[in-house]
């Protein structure tokens, strides 16, 4: 074991530096190692009673800390530790001849180890071993060795400035500039004015707020739902930036009114002005009128009226009088419906069997037609020719009507039956009264029943 003569700490044979101090121990061997701990041990006798207090440490090293008396420090005549700084100061052929032992291997060129772990500018401590200037290293052991440790004390390493440092301060400086340019901006330093919102306000207390912030004012009236006078907004808007002097134009809001001469307008040109005016909920209706198609008739609300943008708006323009589709209606909707049209009406069957009997089939003119007020529509039924036959029978053979059966007059008191045999045929039953012609009077026989028929021709005409 090599023992260091600086700090008498223990290292390996190998070792080059002590691991407590830091010393350089190349160039010390076996011999000299053993002459140091004799002299150690002849020094520490020496002192005798002499020695104050010697407090080994736990781990049993043989540099435990030792106070000892100045005086009997003196006495030791081999080897004096209080002058060991200048011990340290001699040549190496200097030491060897005060202790006897070669020290010239001590003197290790750097470039032979590649670097030397003690500053050349460092200063050896005061013998109080443990002052906390000097770092332990770590034992070595059977494993990887340990990268170098610097044995500076603390008090003599060089601090460099950190890096972080001067971001810090850059990033201080930009943000007071920053702070400076924020507060002259919103002063109107630099940069122009700020534009304050005049919203809410009357006319005269908006142009007085930003005459008083330097700017000149302008006006328009805005069709608004908002309250009659007060201002909407501002061009450019509140919180913008603009130069002394420049101008501002204040939005104030009016109501909305139907347009006072909308009644005779064409129904283009009046869409059109409700549009101006912001109304949005209008609605047209056409009107049977003998005006031309197209004009306006009246209006709701009335014209000249105020009224929010989303109130309805019903504007009634004239149309042709038209004949309604009735075809889909049963008789008295389709009657009330030509009436409602400001049209007349009558009702005729068309025989078909095409459709349904007693079914709409439409109406004469036709439906769309355009026509003159108070006009004639037929309402047109469909009919099955055995009906149609069958009530043309009816008719025929009305009570007071006379008919000739097998060449003998009757008179009918009253209809039974009829019924439509085909073919273009209907059946009846009557009961009827024969008569005559005697000396210019009509002579009546008893009643009797007459069952017979009736044939028409194919444009239902009767036959005979």
């Amino acid at each position: 074991m090599l023992v260091c003569p600086n700090c008498q700490t223990e290292n390996r044979e190998s070792a080059k530096f002590c691991d407590e101090c830091g010393f350089p121990l190349v160039g010390l061997d076996l011999e000299s190692e053993e002459f140091l701990l004799n002299m150690q041990e002849e020094h520490e006798q020496g002192a005798g009673e002499d020695a104050s207090q010697v407090k080994p440490e736990s781990d049993g090293n043989i540099d435990a800390s030792i106070e000892r008396d100045d005086e009997a420090l003196k006495t030791q005549e081999l080897f004096d530790l209080d002058d060991f700084d200048d011990f340290q100061e001699q040549t190496p052929e200097n030491r060897t001849a005060e202790i006897g032992i070669d020290l010239s291997g001590l003197e290790v060129p750097a470039d032979e180890y590649g670097e030397t772990l003690v500053d050349p500018s460092y200063e050896a401590p005061e013998p109080n071993w443990r002052d906390g200037n000097t770092m332990q290293m770590a034992p070595i052991g059977d494993g990887e060795k340990e990268k170098s440790k610097d044995f500076l004390a603390s008090s003599t390493k060089k601090k460099k400035p950190s890096k972080k440092i001067i971001p810090i301060a850059i990033a201080i400086v930009v943000v007071a500039v920053a702070a400076i340019a924020l507060v002259t901006f919103q002063m109107g330093m630099w940069g122009g004015r700020t534009i304050p919102d005049v919203t809410g306000m009357t006319e005269a207390d908006a142009t007085s707020v930003l005459e008083g912030q330097g700017f000149k004012v302008s006006s328009k009236q805005v069709k608004s739902d908002d309250t009659e006078g007060l201002v909407l907004i501002t061009d450019p808007e509140a919180g913008n930036r603009a130069s002394e002097g420049s101008e501002v134009n204040i939005h104030i809001a009016t109501a909305r009114t139907i347009p006072a001469n909308i009644v005779g307008m064409t129904q283009q040109d009046a869409a059109a002005a409700l549009a101006e005016e912001g109304f949005k909920n209008v609605k047209f209706e056409k009107q049977s009128s003998e005006e031309p198609e197209g004009k306006v008739l009246s209006v709701s609300p009335e014209p000249g009226s105020r009224a929010k943008g989303t109130s309805e708006v019903v504007v009634k323009v004239a149309a042709p009088y038209t004949v309604p589709d009735v075809s889909s209606m049963y008789l008295d909707d389709a009657i009330k419906a030509l009436e409602d049209a400001g049209l007349g009406y009558d009702v005729v069957y068309i025989v078909s069997d095409s459709y349904a009997d007693g079914s709409m089939i439409g109406t004469s003119p036709a439906a769309g037609t355009k026509v003159a007020k108070g006009e004639i529509v037929y309402i047109q039924i469909a009919q099955a020719r055995a009906t149609y036959l069958e009530n043309l029978a009816r008719s025929s053979l009305a009570p007071g009507t006379t008919i000739n059966v097998n060449g003998t007059n009757f008179i009918i008191d009253s209809l039974n039956s009829v019924h439509y045999e085909g073919n273009g045929t209907v059946s009846y039953s009557a009961s009827a009264r024969a008569f005559t012609q005697l000396a210019g009077e009509t002579v009546y026989g008893t009643p009797t029943t007459i069952n017979s028929v009736i044939s028409f021709t194919d444009s239902n005409q009767p036959i005979g």
